[in-house]
């Protein structure tokens, strides 16, 4: 990999690598979810330690990118890039070989740290090597990993327990681990220009002034309700689809597959729209589309039977809309920052991740027998907060632009 010549042009071979890292490490959350039945019954341990796997693993996905950011800033993307990689196979090794709940939890978390890592320094590399539309048009192509991993790694973890056991699922992501290190020693060369050397108080500051930049606390909250939406299906649709509505096991990964279709084909639209459209008419379109995904979902949760036609529906035009969310406001977050790339990637991830365990908990802790009427409403809310943010921004740009002629 090699530093962008100034054309910026988008260099296919670049993003298919960089949408890899994003798949294994995504895959670290959805291969082992069809196995979760597995473990709980060999370790004899309840449904809330499964649960705390998950929400450990998002949990330190997010605090740790506030420090890995940083520390990519100062020492290098490629270094970071392959700490991190050790760190995810020591994980997920140790995971395949756990033999309690308590080991598999700290197993989760080295894990989790690889994760958190491998997820800043792709997409820092991303703001290294793009700019203007270039750089939405990188991340959504980029997402197409994330989309990825929900489309097939719950299929293949389905098939992989059914044969060889639970731990064959953290096996073979330790495998995906390996193809990235050996990306990561031989292929990837460093793309920061000027590193620097940041003390604590320099790095707040730096967290300080990113906070302060409009665009990156506007758009943000586009990048964060989708990530949000996207993260609470993923939390609750294994428990109601093989709960509540009695679908086998090994067959719900097919309906991960269809969502997975539908966010990729979101991303894709992205970063062709991203040619045209601005990232704020993008967001706008992804808010509204998911408010009435909610609503639909709503509406055939109350006045229709519970079925899997009903919930999959409105699901899959949520995550598509969440999809347009995600790329467009990430796209726009970043944008204002060149030197502060790994700051802000951070800051952006860990408020991501911190929002993404607070939506899941919530829905996870309200009544079992209802999750779609839980789900149904945390996208509308969602959704409506996100229109609130973007009528504001609209506000606050006209404004703007009318003191500049008034001056």
């Amino acid at each position: 990999m090699v530093i962008k010549s100034e054309t910026n042009s988008l260099d296919i071979k670049i993003l298919l690598i960089l949408a890899f890292f994003i798949f294994v490490s995504a895959a670290a959350m959805d291969v082992y979810i069809p196995a979760i039945p597995s473990i709980q019954e060999a370790f004899h341990t309840n449904q809330e330690n499964m649960q705390i796997t998950l929400s450990i693993f998002v949990l330190i996905l997010g605090l740790g990118q506030l420090f890995s950011g940083s520390i990519s800033d100062q020492v290098g993307r490629k270094k970071v890039l392959i700490f991190s990689g050790c760190c995810f196979i020591l994980g997920s090794i140790s995971c395949a070989l756990s033999h309690s709940i308590q080991m598999l939890i700290v197993a989760r978390i080295i894990e989790a740290v690889g994760s958190c890592g491998i997820t800043v320094v792709t997409f820092a590399i991303a703001r290294d090597l793009f700019d203007g539309k270039s750089l939405s048009s990188a991340y959504s192509l980029i997402n197409c990993g994330l989309g990825l991993s929900p489309l097939i790694a719950p299929i293949i973890g389905g098939y992989l327990t059914r044969w060889f056991g639970w731990r064959s699922t953290f096996s073979f992501v330790s495998i995906l681990g390996v193809v990235l290190l050996l990306f990561a020693v031989f292929t990837v060369k460093e793309t920061l220009v000027n590193a620097k050397k940041i003390s604590i108080k320099t790095l707040v500051t730096g967290y300080y002034q990113v906070l302060c930049n409009h665009d990156f606390v506007s758009y943000s909250v586009f990048s964060i309700v989708g990530m949000s939406v996207f993260f609470a299906f993923f939390s609750v649709s294994p428990f109601i689809i093989i709960k509540e509505l009695e679908i086998p096991e090994y067959e719900f990964g097919f309906y991960y597959f269809l969502v997975g279709i539908f966010f990729i084909c979101g991303s894709y639209a992205t970063s062709k729209l991203a040619q045209v459209f601005s990232n704020y008419i993008l967001a706008l379109l992804g808010v509204i589309g998911t408010i009435f995904s909610g609503m639909i979902m709503l509406f055939l949760y109350l006045f229709y039977k519970e079925s899997i036609i009903s919930f999959i529906f409105p699901s899959v035009a949520a995550v598509f809309s969440c999809a347009l969310m995600l790329a467009s406001g990430t796209g726009g977050a970043m944008m204002p920052f060149k030197e502060q790339a790994g700051s802000a990637t951070a800051l952006l991830g860990a408020l991501q991740f911190l929002i993404c365990a607070i939506v899941g908990y919530w829905i996870m802790s309200c009544e079992q027998q209802e999750l779609i009427y839980y789900l149904s409403l945390s996208i509308i809310s969602l959704g409506s907060f996100a229109l609130f943010v973007a009528l504001v921004m609209k506000s606050f740009s006209n404004e703007r632009d009318r003191l500049i002629k008034i001056k």
